[in-house]
């Protein structure tokens, strides 16, 4: 074989390992956000993180959902996503099985709150016997706020609850405003951004206890290379000017154990 035919054939041998890296490193990644509210509000809610995500990681960043929590948890399970952002009891399932490694987790924590129209006569928890709830689609079977509620209605000795799902946690709210239910569990978030005039005609009777925040998750391997990139993520993204804006009070660093808090709820992933 000749000089110049070696010396061609290692040029394109060169050329195509520097292609393939070149395409690698200029992947689209994927972020696969959870549908805990409807896809106008999902966007507007990590509008803030797509962006921060898109700067840190220095990469096109597709943001991505599902249409329910089946489809979003079939999808993770695959390991389709390149980045997930979901519910803390998910995200440890995926922990334990090796799908995904946390990076951040959000500084507000998940809490639950019970609903009713300000004229029902239903007064605290004690009162839900016999009672039908209004949990969003995403808070059946799966659903943190559901695993915690029967947990919670169990210690109470409440055994008859009636449960009607709903599409969203804002339909779970407008269910209750409309007299249409007697009561809504939703999270304390979607409650405290309730518009004034519905808001109004509501009324608390009662929270579920904290847990873990929302987690931001990605592949094994790529997380080997992002976690440099998370480990100031308070300084970067909490204490900036979108970070202040954003609903869940910005990021943290994930450190061991955090979600050690979740392996009573993981049960209905096995």
């Amino acid at each position: 074989m000749s000089k110049n035919i070696q010396r061609l054939q290692a040029l394109l041998l060169f050329s195509i390992i520097f292609s393939t890296l070149a395409h690698a490193e200029s992947k689209t990644l994927t972020f696969g956000v959870f549908p805990y509210v409807s896809s106008g509000k999902l966007i507007k809610h990590q509008a803030v993180v797509h962006q921060f995500l898109r700067k840190q990681l220095n990469k096109d960043i597709e943001f991505v959902t599902a249409q329910n929590f089946q489809g979003y948890a079939d999808r993770v399970l695959n390991a389709e996503y390149d980045l997930i952002f979901t519910a803390p009891h998910f995200a440890r399932y995926c922990q334990l099985q090796g799908l995904y490694t946390p990076l951040a987790m959000t500084h507000t924590k998940i809490q639950g709150v019970y609903l009713v129209h300000k004229d029902s006569p239903l007064q605290s928890l004690q009162d839900l016997q016999g009672q039908e709830v209004s949990i969003s689609s995403v808070g059946l079977r799966f659903g943190l706020l559901h695993q915690i509620m029967k947990q919670q209605t169990k210690t109470l000795s409440i055994d008859k609850l009636k449960i009607r799902e709903t599409r969203t946690h804002n339909n779970s709210v407008f269910s209750v405003y409309k007299k249409e239910i007697d009561v809504a569990l939703t999270g304390a978030n979607i409650w405290k951004n309730v518009k004034p005039d519905i808001k109004s005609q509501l009324r608390l009777i009662g929270e579920t206890p904290k847990v873990s925040g929302f987690v931001i998750m990605a592949r094994p391997e790529l997380a080997k290379q992002l976690k440099p990139l998370f480990s100031n993520v308070d300084q970067d993204f909490t204490n900036s000017l979108a970070g202040k804006k954003y609903i869940f009070r910005g990021l943290k660093t994930y450190q061991d154990n955090m979600l050690t808090d979740m392996d009573p709820y993981i049960k209905p992933f096995e």
